[in-house]
């Protein structure tokens, strides 16, 4: 891929991904206000434990499908088929779990059928969307992958409508309208993926001979997942529903603020599984390139929230005081994340996925750890300091493991 073909892919994903940013803010910033604290924690609560198994759903067949079809596109209709097959089948099941680990873990707080609807649209009726979306971008295709993006968002900023003409706004009614929504939109970017594979197949061969990749990889995203979000679940098992509203509003904007790097990331996955083919060395010579925007980015944007802090309060409202606080404690993480992200995804290309896992299940054990010592003696403030350690441990392990493989023969 040439350097200006590059550059005007990453511009038209990051378009898309900022349109698809405005419109999480819209989002955010509305169903925050709309909600309360109080309410807006509810929904985080159950949010935050779909989202740790939101990996699981595809199985990593999703990667896989990535994987394959960037190196071949004959393998479209197949590896699509058996992807969305087992989307749908392991989403349904991941649903039902869902809400016996929202009354386990929640108990009395517990809000099974706001588990139910939530489940249904993330696990299910989002991912088949993403499963699209990686197919066209298997095939560099990152305006149809933009449009996935921002289509998205956009149906879950139009549910909020809903809660604006209600008298008692409820995280539940806005679930409903946008799972509607989504599902119209499901109808609509699937057929269209499939008309652009060529078709639809199912291949039990084809499942059982990549089940080992796609597990490394659905065990990785998952153990990413977990470290993302596991600190919202201690919190809201311990803390008040405000105070884990105040928490997951921070840790949103922070990653609002690294969309310019996943834009980046989004649009070279495919060159990073062409490079790795030759060996690390050559996916390693394409995250040094991106490193080169990634950290000098996320040191600014970190800079630049640490100093806009106390402008949060002021646009989501009182309740949310103590939000410039956890913005500042979480102002590190961008410059973090630019180091582990990219080279992690060298590491992936290079068909060293194991290894990717294995760290990140290290660091999940770690993270689990000190949550569960931290974070009911300190609070928010814990859970800071857990993901803040945590991320850190990543990115010395992702660094020590490419620096020793590129050491190797």
């Amino acid at each position: 891929m040439a350097a200006g073909s590059l550059f005007k892919k990453t511009f038209l994903m990051l378009g898309g991904n900022m349109a698809a940013v405005v419109l999480q803010a819209i989002q955010f910033i509305l169903l925050a206000r709309t909600l309360g604290a109080a309410e807006y924690g509810a929904f985080a609560s159950v949010n935050a434990l779909v989202a740790i198994v939101v990996p699981l759903a595809g199985l990593g067949y999703g990667n896989v499908m990535l994987m394959t079809v960037s190196r071949d596109h004959k393998a479209a209709p197949v590896q699509l088929g058996n992807c969305l097959a087992v989307t749908v089948v392991l989403g349904l099941i991941l649903v039902m779990a869902i809400m016996l680990a929202v009354q386990w873990v929640y108990g009395p707080k517990s809000n099974l059928p706001l588990a139910l609807v939530v489940g249904l649209s993330e696990l299910v009726l989002v991912r088949s969307c993403l499963v699209a979306g990686q197919l066209f971008q298997s095939m560099d295709q990152i305006k149809r992958l933009s449009l996935i993006n921002v289509s998205i968002s956009l149906c879950r900023v139009l549910a909020i409508g809903g809660l604006l003409v209600s008298d008692t706004p409820q995280a539940l009614h806005w679930a409903m309208i946008s799972t509607t929504l989504l599902l119209l939109l499901t109808l609509v970017h699937v057929p269209a993926a499939a008309r652009r594979a060529g078709g639809l197949s199912l291949s039990l061969a084809a499942l059982q001979s990549q089940w080992r990749d796609a597990t490394y990889f659905a065990l990785g995203t998952s153990a990413k997942a977990a470290y993302t979000d596991l600190d919202k679940v201690f919190l809201g098992r311990t803390a008040p529903s405000a105070e884990l509203g105040v928490y997951t509003t921070a840790y949103r904007l922070v990653v609002m603020a690294f969309i310019p790097v996943r834009s980046l990331l989004d649009v070279t996955a495919s060159r990073f599984f062409k490079s790795g083919q030759s060996g690390v060395q050559h996916s390693f010579a394409l995250s040094k390139k991106l490193i080169r925007f990634s950290v000098p980015y996320g040191m600014v944007v970190g800079l630049g929230m640490y100093v806009c802090a106390p402008l949060v309060p002021w646009i989501l409202g009182p309740s949310y005081g103590d939000t410039a606080d956890v913005l500042r404690w979480l102002a590190p993480l961008p410059a973090i994340q630019a180091v582990h992200y990219v080279l992690s995804d060298a590491l992936t290309g290079a068909g060293y996925q194991r290894v990717r896992t294995q760290i990140q299940f290290l660091v999940l054990a770690i993270y689990a750890g000190l949550g569960l010592w931290l974070i009911p003696l300190h609070g928010w403030h814990g859970a800071a300091i857990v993901c803040l350690v945590s991320e850190s441990l990543l990115a010395v392990l992702v660094i020590l493991a490419v620096t020793k493989l590129l050491r190797q023969p």
